[in-house]
C-alpha cells in the first residue's frame, strides 16, 4: 500500500505509460509500431491484406478480436496470442491421440509465424531499442523477440545476425 501511494511510485508509472504511448502507440506516427502492416504494407498502409489474411486465420479457429474494425488484427501482442491458442489446440489433438490434427496445427503455426510475425521482428526490435528511454521497454523487445526467436527454432529457423532477418536452416 505504502509503494502505491508513494508519488515517485506514480511518476514512475505515468512514464511508463507515457512511454508506452510514444513508442507503440503514438500520437501520429509510433516509433516503434506493434502492426505488422507499419512494416510490410506500401506506405504503413492500415487494414490491408495482411490484416484480411490475420483476421482469416483467426476465424479459422474461431476467434475474432473485440474491437474487429477499429483496431488492427495485425497486433504484435493478438498475434502472439493465436499463436499460444495454436499451441494450446496442438498440444489438445496430440493428447487425444489426433496425430493429423496436431501436425497441422504446428504446420499452421509454422506457416503463421513465418508469414506474419519474423519478417517485421527484427525492425519491430530495432524501433524499440533505438527509441525506448528506459530499461524496462528495451527489455520488453528483447524479451518478445528472444520469446519468438526460441519458438521459431522449434521449426528449424534461426535469426541470421549477419543479415539481420530469419532463416530456415537447410
Amino acid at each position: 500500500a505504502l509503494l502505491v501511494e508513494s508519488p515517485a511510485f506514480a511518476e514512475s508509472v505515468d512514464e511508463l505509460r507515457r512511454e508506452w504511448l510514444r513508442l507503440f502507440v503514438g500520437l501520429g506516427t509510433p516509433e516503434a509500431s506493434c502492426l505488422e502492416s507499419f512494416y510490410v504494407e506500401p506506405n504503413s498502409h492500415m487494414f490491408g491484406k495482411n490484416v484480411i489474411a490475420v483476421r482469416a486465420a483467426y476465424r479459422r479457429h474461431g476467434l475474432e478480436i473485440e474491437r474487429l474494425h477499429r483496431e488492427p488484427d495485425d497486433h504484435l501482442g493478438l498475434m502472439l496470442g493465436f499463436l499460444s491458442r495454436l499451441v494450446a489446440e496442438e498440444r489438445e489433438a496430440a493428447e487425444a491421440g489426433d496425430e493429423q490434427r496436431a501436425v497441422a496445427l504446428a504446420d499452421e503455426q509454422d506457416a503463421f509465424l513465418t508469414e506474419h510475425v519474423l519478417p517485421w521482428l527484427a525492425p519491430w526490435r530495432y524501433a524499440v531499442e533505438k527509441h525506448a528511454r528506459t530499461d524496462y521497454y528495451r527489455g520488453v523487445g528483447t524479451f518478445v523477440f528472444g520469446l519468438a526467436a526460441c519458438y521459431a527454432e522449434r521449426f528449424g529457423i534461426r535469426f541470421d545476425e549477419e543479415a539481420c532477418a530469419f532463416k530456415r536452416r537447410k
